[in-house]
């Protein structure tokens, strides 16, 4: 047989044979068609040997009377031909079959991949929907259908048994918590238990669910699992982190979320790393039962909300500045994420991005989501956070979030609820100075940076405010601009009043 006999066909059935359901590559038409062919090419050219053979036999007969008898003979039923022409027929003929049943083959394995699509994830995938075929969809929805009348036919007590629910049960369906507040007596399946903080225990994994989204346990372990049983059934995971003290800013990157996954996951944790011991860690304002009333408002799934992230270590002593521990028994381990962590809020907090960067690689490593939605209040963190994901290579789409503000138009923020009475009737002069420099660019035109964030700083002292930084930057690269670009520029502000950092900024 000719090397190059169905080697197409191998390729093809190549392309499917070890891809998994929601990659099913698109209808090789061009390869399917190509074997088609050869397979025509063979059956002309196994006629071709036959018909040659049986031209020789009737010149042989013709020159021989005593062969006067076999005139009648049906070639279809005998064989003229020489011994290296019988090798020849075979040899197409098996080549015939092989390519058939390559065809065959190709063909079963997209069925298999659409029918195995049906059990993982209920429907096909948008991303392999545009790989299918009209004939392939066709298939789907009646297997679908199959399917589900199949499982209505298994009804119990007015339920049918859903069988693509969970097919794979988990290693063990305990897993081991610990308890984060005092909680008083709770009753689980198996009996009651008093829940006092500290106290480590193993719970039913479904149970254990159920109390995380009451803010009552830690385990980083059951977070992944979560994320990945929800995953693996092609459910999109999105993701929040916040440090707490919810507001309408946080419920909104919440509703971003809700909009866009099927699976939404809130985190919180006041990371100590990205403060110094000069900074208000310690009085970081906290209400956890408000917080849990608030997810659950707007249908958040699961709520992480560890005690801590840092290994064999207190939280309060990663604080910057804090007492060092030992590298060789604490945490040892930094993200720094190169010049976009430079200027504006690094200036002052040269600790600040470094903290930020590690904290949030640690949660992306334990919820492993499909997206995760930060808000452009602080927009260099968003910047940061974007370019960490695609030089580390995480599979993560980073969603960015418009600004949410007050009805007097301050940035929403939890540290609003330090600030004093005095300093919380002006500290919406930040929103106001950023509102007025962008109507001034927009009027006239380019402006210097030096004329934009003078008036903004004039303006902030006259209200009592400290000014940290005012800058004109590029809105993708955070350098400095001399001068307002429409379309391109950005004015980034941090000030304080009172005691309170505020941040803000706004595009012109």
């Amino acid at each position: 047989m000719s090397q190059g006999f169905c080697r197409t066909g191998f390729d093809l059935l190549a392309e499917v044979a070890h891809v998994p359901p929601e990659n099913i590559p698109v209808f090789n038409d061009d390869a399917f068609r190509n074997v088609i062919d050869e397979v025509q090419l063979q059956h002309d050219q196994l006629n071709s040997v036959f018909e040659n053979a049986f031209a020789r036999h009737q010149e042989n007969r013709q020159q021989s009377s005593a062969e006067a008898s076999e005139s009648q003979d049906d070639p279809s039923l005998m064989w003229y031909g020489s011994e290296a022409e019988a090798t020849e027929v075979m040899v197409y003929h098996t080549a015939i079959l092989r390519n058939k049943r390559l065809l065959m083959a190709y063909t079963k394995r997209r069925l298999d991949l659409l029918r195995d699509l049906r059990w993982t994830h209920g429907v096909i995938p948008e991303q392999a929907k545009v790989n299918v075929t009209p004939q392939e969809q066709h298939f789907f929805r009646e297997y679908s259908k199959l399917l589900s009348k199949y499982m209505r036919s298994t009804e119990m007590g007015g339920v049918g048994l859903d069988l693509t629910a969970d097919p794979d049960p988990p290693n063990d369906p305990y897993i081991q918590v610990r308890v984060m507040k005092d909680y008083g007596e709770v009753t689980f399946s198996n009996g009651s238990v008093n829940l006092r903080e500290g106290l480590s225990l193993w719970l039913l994994r479904d149970e254990a669910h159920t109390l995380m989204m009451e803010g009552v346990l830690e385990c980083k372990d059951q977070m992944r699992s979560y994320s990945r049983s929800k995953r693996s059934n092609g459910l999109r995971v999105g993701f929040v982190p916040t440090m707490g003290y919810l507001h309408e800013g946080h419920l909104s990157l919440l509703r971003a979320a809700r909009e866009s996954c099927d699976i939404v996951i809130a985190s919180i944790y006041v990371n100590p790393t990205q403060f110094s011991v000069q900074e208000d860690f310690s009085i970081y304002p906290k209400n956890i039962e408000e917080d849990i009333a608030k997810l659950k408002s707007v249908s958040c799934d699961a709520l992480f909300l560890p005690s801590t992230l840092y290994v064999s270590t207190e939280d309060d002593s990663m604080v910057v500045g804090a007492e060092e521990v030992g590298e060789r028994h604490g945490h040892s381990t930094w993200v720094d994420v190169g010049y976009l962590s430079e200027g504006l809020c690094a200036s002052s907090r040269p600790h600040f991005f470094r903290g930020v960067a590690t904290v949030v690689t640690k949660l992306f490593n334990i919820v492993e989501p499909d997206a995760a939605f930060f808000g452009k209040k602080d927009y260099q963190q968003y910047k940061v956070i974007s370019r960490l994901v695609r030089d580390l290579d995480f599979d993560i789409d980073i969603v960015g979030v418009s600004i949410e503000r007050e009805e007097d138009g301050l940035a929403m923020s939890s540290r609003n609820a330090l600030l004093s009475p005095d300093m919380r009737a002006v500290a919406s002069i930040i929103y106001q100075s950023l509102c007025r420099a962008k109507e001034r660019s927009r009027r006239e035109g380019r402006i210097s940076a030096e004329t934009l964030t003078t008036a903004i700083g004039e303006s902030i002292k006259e209200k009592g405010g400290i000014v940290d930084y005012i800058n004109l930057v590029d809105k993708d690269s955070l350098t400095l601009l001399d001068e307002s670009k429409e379309g391109a520029s950005l004015i980034a502000i941090a000030a304080f009043f009172g005691q309170v950092r505020l941040l803000d900024n706004m595009e012109l």
